[in-house]
């Protein structure tokens, strides 16, 4: 008998609905093609994704060169025409010749002859005459007949169009085996006209390549040749060519190359080690250890200042990957990816080669801190902010001063740290004075500060406790501490607004952009702010902005500048479109106001983008990793790599480099007024 329930399903037909609906709420969470998110999307365009691999020393991100060099070249197709047999002809008389000169016989050729086969009807003294100017006219003539001869005994007529049907070996045998032409113009009338995946390696691609580290120096040319045919991969093959091609010709030139024009520079081994050398050479400056360094807001903003940065430490991969390639002076292993927990005090003195920091400087993560802190104490309200095991990489940030013993240390963090709760800043201000095993310690100053008095266009305040060694600073390290705190807190610089921040960048729909893409350069009118964060850089980096469901796009919509989602419920009756509650998440949807400075731009980006929806409401979308940087202080130029929920994590968490250089002249301007040498 089959049992039925009261809808007169029967259990078994229950069950297998039941184990259905589990089934596909599985593939839901792991198949985007069956997610909810994917019911919703707008289906004229797919989610754009960058899938990035860390970066080697030993081996380069082909897709990401790629990119960066398209966005600055444009692809160009360097004069080559789109016929097999014209652009064979073209690339033949490009070969050791002045391309001007070249391109006026090619012209000349072609306005003589109505088909390659009536150049084979006149004289050896016509062809040299029309290829005056390339050099070498007579034995260029001579290969030129003998080779339009060859293909028309082969096709019947001097035409290379049967090439199409070949493979790419045969189609490379055939082509080498004409009078005057090499494997090079072979591969690039490959690429240009039949649109095989070969990589042509010229001069400027083999002197690029062989900078960036790819290749040994003193490799020969034709050796070079056949191993970057190896090396380069073929979906990449026509845009490194032609842009490394275009790269050549007008940046990274055989002699003097503009370094400072150079797109790719960060990843370029040259010039890598140029930078490293001159960062070598700087043995009196003073120094920094950046803990917990992150994307390396902080290193850049001490740079900014003056500082030499000796390493960062942080344990996300890709954090360290950013630091790294925005830091192009330091040897890799200073871009530290350890557990800070595991590094020893001598391990990371060794990495340091025995150099000693002046200052150090770091933010570590602490939970224990505020009311939440209070839940440590015991009933008589003890509290031991250093043994609270929430507070642990605290404890190993203390650890490591303890080690390096600074002349100089700036601990930072969120202002909750203190809020509402003194002794906290006193138990911390204490355990930093005495942090040192042997001498007197440090003389801790503790305040809050405001980004927006650095010139960050954000209202964004932290907690910073900064501690002037009196090992070294003796009487005056009071006075030190006293006088940086000074500095900070009568900083008056006025914030740049939102508008002055990201409003020259390009402009986007939800799920737009390119991780890569070509800067508008000097066409768009640019504020001061954004002329200091090097808006004129060729390229844009990290413009892409999410794809939004149907809903979203909806509610997005109803907002005007400075309203938030309990505005659209209100005025708009839009509460069925509201995903969290607009009576306890009040700026959940918010979309942010050109004329003031941003809110404070936090981690929780990497999740969603609801508190911070462009101002511009024909940009119906959240904001980019780019605008958040640029919100943040960093410059275009500076470039966050990993996926986008890494990147958008690594500008939130980021001390702004504006406030970080802050920190940085306060420190060296009250250390010199003091009379004391570092």
């Amino acid at each position: 008998m089959i049992r039925r329930d009261k809808e007169g399903i029967s259990t078994v037909r229950r069950r297998s609905q039941v184990r259905g609906a589990i089934a596909e709420a599985h593939v839901s969470r792991t198949d985007p093609r069956r997610s909810v998110a994917r019911k919703y999307a707008v289906p004229d365009a797919p989610i754009k994704k960058w899938v990035p691999k860390p970066i080697s020393r030993d081996q380069l991100d082909w897709g990401f060169v790629a990119d960066i060099l398209a966005a600055r070249y444009g692809s160009p197709r360097l004069g080559n025409p789109e016929d097999p047999l014209d652009c064979l002809v073209y690339v033949m008389l490009t070969r050791k010749t002045d391309m001007e000169a070249a391109q006026r016989a090619f012209a000349r050729l072609k306005k003589s002859f109505r088909t390659w086969d009536d150049a084979l009807r006149v004289g050896q003294g016509k062809l040299v005459r029309l290829l005056h100017g390339t050099g070498l006219e007579e034995q260029r003539a001579r290969d030129l007949r003998a080779a339009l001869e060859l293909i028309r005994g082969q096709y019947g007529k001097a035409t290379l169009e049967p090439l199409r049907r070949l493979s790419n070996k045969r189609c490379l045998e055939f082509l080498v085996s004409l009078p005057g032409v090499g494997t090079k113009t072979a591969r690039c009338t490959m690429l240009y006209t039949l649109g095989r995946r070969v990589f042509p390696a010229d001069a400027h691609c083999i002197r690029i390549l062989a900078r960036m580290g790819v290749l040994r120096p003193s490799m020969e040319h034709r050796q070079a040749q056949e191993a970057l045919a190896d090396i380069i991969p073929g979906r990449h093959a026509y845009a490194l060519h032609v842009n490394l091609v275009a790269h050549g010709q007008q940046t990274c030139t055989p002699t003097n190359p503009r370094h400072e024009d150079c797109v790719v520079r960060k990843l370029c081994r040259q010039y890598r080690e140029e930078q490293e050398r001159h960062w070598r050479s700087l043995t009196k400056t003073r120094t920094a250890l950046d803990l917990f360094c992150g994307a390396g807001g902080t290193s850049l903003g001490l740079q900014a200042a003056g500082y030499r940065i000796l390493a960062g430490v942080d344990e996300d991969l890709w954090a360290c990957q950013t630091f790294r390639l925005n830091h192009p002076e330091l040897p890799e292993a200073r871009a530290v990816h350890k557990d800070i927990e595991s590094l020893t005090g001598p391990r990371l003195a060794a990495i340091l080669d025995g150099e000693r920091p002046d200052v150090v400087i770091g933010g570590p993560p602490c939970q224990g801190f505020s009311m939440i802190g209070k839940r440590a104490r015991g009933n008589n309200g003890s509290w031991d902010f250093v043994k609270d095991p929430r507070n642990h990489l605290y404890r190993h940030f203390v650890r490591l001063v303890r080690h390096f013993r600074p002349k100089i240390v700036v601990m930072e963090n969120v202002p909750g740290i203190c809020m509402g709760n003194h002794d906290t800043e006193r138990r911390i201000r204490e355990n930093l004075s005495r942090v040192t095993r042997r001498g007197p310690g440090y003389s801790v100053v503790s305040l809050e500060i405001a980004a927006s008095s650095a010139g960050v266009p954000q209202r964004r305040r932290r907690w910073l406790f900064i501690g002037v060694s009196r090992e070294h600073f003796e009487a005056s390290a009071e006075a030190i501490a006293d006088h940086i705190k000074r500095i900070l807190e009568h900083a008056d610089a006025s914030p740049p607004t939102l508008r002055n921040a990201i409003a020259d960048l390009p402009t986007l729909g939800q799920n737009d952009g390119e991780e890569v893409v070509r800067s508008s350069g000097g066409n768009t009118p640019i504020s001061s702010y954004a002329a200091a964060m090097n808006a004129r850089w060729p390229v844009i980096h990290n413009h892409v902005s999410r794809p939004l469901n149907v809903r979203d796009q909806k509610l997005y919509a109803l907002l005007s500048p400075g309203q938030t989602g309990h505005d659209a419920v209100t005025e708009h009756g839009a509460r069925h479109l509201m995903v969290y509650r607009d009576d306890v998440f009040h700026d959940k949807y918010r979309r942010l106001v050109y004329d003031t400075p941003s809110p404070t731009i936090v981690a929780h980006l990497s999740k969603d983008g609801h508190m911070f929806i462009h101002p511009d409401p024909d940009q119906n979308r959240s904001i980019t990793v780019r605008e958040a940087a640029r919100i943040q202080s960093f410059p275009d130029d500076f470039i966050l790599y990993g996926p986008r929920t890494s990147q958008f994590r690594q500008v939130g968490n980021a001390v702004p480099p504006l406030l970080a250089k802050s920190i940085g002249d306060a420190i060296s301007e009250a250390v010199s007024r003091s009379g004391r040498p570092w």
